[in-house]
């Protein structure tokens, strides 16, 4: 060392290096750490504002959905003042206030002094026998106390949940009846202190909005009229953690922010980690306030983050122990270069010397050993080369089984770590091999006295499974017997075997035998029964009724959830010896064997469709679904082929599927004349466009109010010459199943738009537009909406005019990416529309997230909308949520001119239907505006149900 040091003080360029090195690596480690915290700590508060902001953003959004539903209630009580608890039931559906984020909606009328004892008589005539005005209190006092008025809740959804609440008072406490008198007084809604609120079984922190009810108030009311016309109060419950939900955070990193919401007493805080291994950063932390319902929320964030060291402070401070320990790292190279430097030059002056005098005595040496090894050395590293580096196990034994000899390969192939270790442990070689096998390969080896690749099964060290290929010889040196061989380790290759057998011959999803091994193994049962007279063959085909529905709606993993839960059922459902396979998509079959009678069949179909009809429970609700049975039945030789036997069953099973659904059919020979009648009628589809049998008729849409004509509806009319006029709804289905709707949809546009040029050249119709109804399938080519867009320039249309009509349940598939095609199109300038509105899977919250020009009502819901109570609570239900997010209503099927009536009176000003006009050609909608064809008009006097 102090060599080193007097090298390094002797030489000026080697010290400078040095101390260059240290300088500069502490330098550049000191300012990538301060770098680093700075640039951290920017990133850090813009992403915790953004964070702030969009959650403060979501929460209002969810203020906004609980006064918008309390203002649908106002609505509800403003047309049918005199509400029942069922009418009130049926409106508050309470998966649709979970949904909105509310646990309970409640209807309180006012009721003064003089009228209590008569209303609380009326109101236990109703079903509410212990029902009476009651302050609030820890034990529910059982009555008021004497009020000049009073605000009973009456009626409460969920009742299950909530009825314990029915009867309080809402100007039980003096705080809250100066409040409630100012919201009657200026008519706002009023929001009650945030507390424990016992909803359910369970205190939990909430609050109620109350919303003053008032009925026939002029335009600009005063204190006085709003106090005389008041009738009660609608109240919804929320609770805080339904409204308040916790924020997404970034909890991979350590970081996060905490949320303080001071109303009141009530305080709501949100971290990554648990508390006491948080603290608040001084450094970041933004407030802002939120006015609702006449209070002022403030919302205070500031950011947490883990106590310690920070995940801020811990990146800089590697960054900077980095860089510290490479500047250590690299002056150490260099003095440890310098040591040995100067080691290797002693060294070299040393051996130089020694070398110089025993070199010459070597040479000698050397030469004369030289040439009598050489030979022998090549031979001996050639032998070893190969015996060491070969793959295979290279072994010698004795003929009792103990290993003599054997190279590296040999020992790992069993689990050993060379031969020394698999000697050491004494094991026979004959005790690694299967018994099976190990009888095998001695009985050919003492008969043939050699064996080529045999493959046998073996265990090695660890007790694992092994395959093995093994050539063997017997060997004899004098008196002595071994056998000398290889071993070669096939395990993979047979894993990989068995796995590619299982992937050719069995279903991934549900285990079950593939089409492919279900066809051969029929095949195979076909020829070995041709050898008995007495044989009999059932085959079962299973379809699940309304599957696609499954996948449309709730996406294709509930679908194959579904599909593994009904090969399970199948299973259970079968006592009988039967194979299952899925043929594919939502198809199984079974067949059976020696089954001779239908009763047998039938008794094992029936257990089949009772396990289908259970319901499939999913993550996020159980359905309902059943299954279509087809039934073919083999006896003798009554069947040629399992072909055959395949169409019988599958021809049974739509016959099934025709008749109803949820059922099973045996087969008959009638099915094929029908098969071949609905064959013929797809020909004859293909040819339809070609041979000009398809035609387009237009269905008036009318302004109620006016009587005048604004839209009409393309209908898709065909008439063959063998078949007549075949049903839209026969034809429709199957040129999506066989592939023709694009084609035939292109030319539906293409003629819609050519008599929309005609009908816009009438000054009458210039105003009016064509709705259009889209197939999904044709919706979801990529190239539609340039090929619409480019029809209308062609045309001279404009694209305002034109409204795309889709089926709800087609607009609720998620798998198809509806929302994103139907974008396009609007953002193109056309307008969407969502057909038969409340005959799929949509909700009514689905109305405040979806972004659609207007909805149709389907005529099932006018069809006797005069008397029936659901369907009208219904239709005000979509029409009042529609009316407050701004969607226009069309109301389809209008046949009578009630039905008009009361729908204009309830607010839909826009219908469809025979009451207006049949379908009818261009030609007919040209003649009815020049002839100055008057559609009906509603009356003048306002219309109500005859129950009401």
């Amino acid at each position: 060392m102090k060599d080193i040091l007097q090298i390094i003080r002797n030489n000026k360029l080697i010290s400078f290096s040095i101390f260059l090195v240290v300088s500069c690596g502490f330098l550049v480690s000191i300012i990538a750490y301060q770098s680093i915290q700075k640039q951290i700590i920017k990133e850090d508060r813009s992403s915790f504002i953004r964070d702030a902001e969009f959650y403060l953003k979501t929460v209002e959004k969810r203020f906004h959905t609980a006064e918008s539903f309390i203002e649908s209630i106002d609505r509800l009580i403003q047309m049918a003042p005199n509400l029942s608890r069922k009418d009130f039931a049926r409106f508050n559906n309470p998966e649709d206030l979970y949904e909105l984020g509310i646990q309970a909606v409640a209807w309180s009328p006012v009721v003064k002094h003089s009228d209590r004892s008569s209303f609380v008589k009326q109101v236990r005539e109703t079903g509410l026998f212990d029902f009476d005005i009651r302050d609030p209190g820890e034990d529910y006092n059982p009555s008021a106390a004497v009020r000049f008025k009073y605000a009973p809740i009456v009626y409460v959804e969920p009742v299950h949940h909530s009825g314990h609440i029915q009867g309080l008072d809402l100007f039980a406490q003096a705080k809250k009846d100066r409040e409630l008198n100012i919201a009657i007084d200026e008519g706002h809604l009023m929001m009650s202190d945030i507390k424990p609120l016992t909803i359910s079984d369970t205190a939990e922190y909430g609050f109620w909005l109350h919303m003053p009810i008032y009925v026939a108030l002029s335009n600009h009311p005063s204190i006085q009229e709003r106090r005389q016309k008041l009738v009660g109060f609608a109240s919804v419950a929320v609770l805080t953690n339904d409204l308040l939900t916790p924020p997404s955070l970034n909890s991979d990193t350590g970081f996060g922010f905490q949320v303080t919401i001071d109303q009141g007493i009530y305080m709501q805080t949100f971290a990554t980690h648990p508390v006491e291994r948080m603290h608040l950063r001084e450094d970041v932390m933004w407030q802002t306030v939120l006015d609702f319902a006449q209070n002022h929320i403030t919302f205070a964030f500031q950011r947490t983050e883990a106590k310690g060291l920070s995940g801020r402070d811990f990146l800089a401070s590697v960054v900077l122990l980095i860089g510290l320990t490479a500047t250590v790292l690299l002056t150490s190279y260099l003095i440890t270069s310098l040591i040995r430097t100067r080691r290797i030059e002693t060294q070299i002056q040393n051996r130089t010397k020694d070398l110089k005098l025993s070199n010459q005595m070597l040479q000698d040496e050397i030469i004369r050993r030289e040439k009598a090894t050489t030979e022998q050395n090549r031979a001996e590293v050639r032998y070893q080369r190969i015996f060491e580096n070969a793959v295979e196990g290279i072994f010698a034994m004795g003929a009792n089984g103990d290993i003599l000899n054997a190279n590296p390969s040999f020992a790992e192939i069993f689990g050993f770590k060379d031969i020394d270790d698999f000697k050491s442990q004494a094991v026979n070689f004959n005790r690694l091999l299967h018994a099976t096998d190990r009888r095998k390969l001695q009985s050919v080896l003492l008969r043939d006295k050699n064996l080529v690749n045999m493959e046998c099964r073996a265990t090695n060290h660890e007790g694992s499974h092994l395959f093995l290929s093994v050539n063997a010889t017997y060997v004899t040196e004098d008196t002595d017997v071994m056998i000398e061989g290889t071993v070669v380790d096939i395990t993979n290759r047979k894993l990989t075997e068995a796995k590619l057998n299982d992937f050719a011959y069995l279903d991934p999803l549900t285990n079950c035998l593939n089409r492919r091994a279900f066809n051969e193994m029929l095949e195979n049962r076909f020829e070995k029964a041709q050898r008995f007279k007495d044989w009999a063959f059932a085959l079962l085909f299973i379809d699940l009724d309304h599957f696609k529905m499954i996948n449309d709606t709730q996406g294709h993993d509930v679908g194959d959830m579904v599909i593994q839960e009904v090969a399970e059922r199948l299973r259970n459902a079968i006592r009988e010896s039967a194979s299952i396979a899925r043929l594919g998509g939502d198809e199984f079959a079974i067949l059976f064997n020696n089954i001779k009678t239908s009763e047998q069949i039938h008794e094992i179909s029936e257990r089949i469709l009772k396990q289908l009809a259970r319901p499939f429970e999913t993550k996020e609700r159980p359905f309902l679904t059943s299954g279509s049975v087809g039934i073919a039945l083999a006896h003798g030789n009554d069947v040629k082929d399992p072909a055959q036997l395949m169409r019988n069953a599958d021809l049974a099973m739509y016959q099934a599927k025709k008749a109803g659904r949820n059922q099973s059919i045996i087969y008959s020979d009638d099915f094929h004349l029908e098969a071949d009648e609905q064959l013929k009628l797809q020909n004859a589809l293909r040819k339809a466009v070609t041979a000009n049998e398809l035609d387009m008729v237009y269905q008036p849409v009318i302004n109620m109010k006016s009587g005048k004509l604004i839209a009409t509806e393309a209908l898709l009319r065909w008439f063959n010459p063998t078949f007549g006029q075949v049903s839209p709804d026969q034809f429709i289905p199957m040129a999506e199943q066989i592939g023709l709707i694009s084609e035939i949809g292109a030319w539906g546009i293409d003629h819609i738009l050519s008599d929309m040029q005609k009908i816009k050249q009438i000054d009458k119709l210039a105003h009016i537009r064509m709705n259009i109804n889209l197939s999904p399938i044709q919706l979801c080519q990529p190239e539609f909406c340039d090929f619409l867009i480019s029809k209308c320039k062609e045309h001279d249309i404009q694209r305002s005019s034109i409204a795309l009509e889709l089926t709800e349940t087609a607009m609720v598939a998620e798998h198809m990416n509806i929302d994103h095609y139907l974008s396009v199109l609007s953002e193109a300038g056309f307008r969407v529309l969502v057909d038969d509105f409340g005959t799929g899977y949509a909700s009514l919250n689905q109305l405040t997230v979806t972004k659609w020009d207007g909805i149709k009502i389907d005529r099932n819901f006018v069809e006797g909308l005069e008397i029936d109570d659901n369907k009208f609570a219904i239709t005000c239900a979509v029409l009042s949520m529609a009316e407050t997010i701004g969607y226009e209503v069309t109301a389809e099927g209008i046949e009578t001119e009630g039905q008009r009536d009361l729908l204009v009176n309830m607010g839909c000003h826009i219908g469809q239907g025979y009451l207006f006009g049949k379908p009818m050609s261009v030609t007919q909608i040209i003649e009815n505006a020049e002839n100055n064809f008057e559609y009906t008009k509603p009356k003048l006097a306002p219309l109500f149900r005859k129950n009401m």
